[in-house]
């Protein structure tokens, strides 16, 4: 029986292992998928070290897709170049790292017909996950990425490290102009939380949060910011299908259909 997880803080809330369970059940896999919740890298040690043979893989979300290379065998180049990791994969006796982050967002565009060419992109965080949401965006050939964070140190660094790339991006300030507003934030999963860097900003044509938790009160948030908004599910599912990918070494996501998965996570 091989045993999978998602890892982080506050994954209770999370909706991988129901779809997982579907997934498992649909292809008639004897597979487990629950969440660990991990407060400290003191946890995640513990959590890595104890739960070594019993692991085939897992995937990982705030806040530590930045700091589990450490513990990796092999990091795919996806993952590698961004220094970003929410996905591993015991195989071999080694722990392999990837990032479908990419490979979800980019299909989150695709899927609702987003076009990012040409526009002023404003993202709102600096945690691992815009590393990912920034370096998908540059390949559509925005106009400009601005950068928006409450930490402005890991705003700087981000901002920094894709500059040394040659991306036209910069931290934001209130003479700015966007079109879209991408949120990697954890804005919406909890009243109140972290909306003090909204006070400055105005009405966009779209808002996109990378979230899928609580979306009735992220979408009240935004909807002072832009009358679209599109949440995180379609991120979510398309990560999920590239993980099961990963994991078993075969395109399994074929064999699944997407509208149902979205379908049971809606019904939830």
């Amino acid at each position: 029986m091989k045993n999978f997880y998602v890892i982080g803080n506050n994954v209770s809330k999370s909706k991988s292992p129901l779809l997982f369970k579907y997934i498992f059940n649909k292809l008639n896999i004897p597979a487990n998928y629950s969440y660990m919740q991990i407060q400290n890298f003191g946890d995640l040690d513990l959590f890595i070290k104890k739960k070594y043979n019993d692991i085939s893989g897992f995937n990982i979300t705030i806040p530590f897709k930045k700091y589990i290379s450490k513990y990796c065998s092999e990091i795919d180049k996806s993952a590698s170049d961004l220094d970003s990791i929410n996905c591993i994969d015991f195989t071999n006796d080694k722990i392999i790292g990837y990032n479908t982050d990419i490979y979800g967002f980019l299909n989150l565009l695709k899927i609702n017909k987003v076009f990012i060419q040409d526009f002023n992109i404003l993202v709102l965080g600096s945690g691992g996950s815009s590393y990912s949401i920034i370096h998908c965006i540059n390949s559509l050939s925005p106009k400009n990425i601005y950068v928006l964070s409450r930490n402005k140190n890991t705003e700087n660094e981000l901002v920094s490290f894709f500059k040394l790339k040659n991306y036209s991006i910069s931290s934001f300030n209130s003479s700015n102009k966007y079109d879209i507003i991408i949120n990697t934030t954890p804005i919406g999963a909890q009243e109140n939380l972290c909306i003090d860097i909204l006070k400055n900003l105005y009405k966009s044509s779209l808002v996109i949060d990378i979230n899928y938790i609580n979306t009735n009160l992220s979408k009240s948030i935004f909807s002072k910011f832009s009358d679209c908004y599109i949440s995180g599910i379609d991120m979510f599912i398309f990560q999920a299908l590239s993980s099961l990918d990963i994991w078993f070494n075969h395109p399994l996501s074929k064999k699944l259909n997407y509208n149902e998965l979205k379908q049971i996570l809606n019904n939830e």
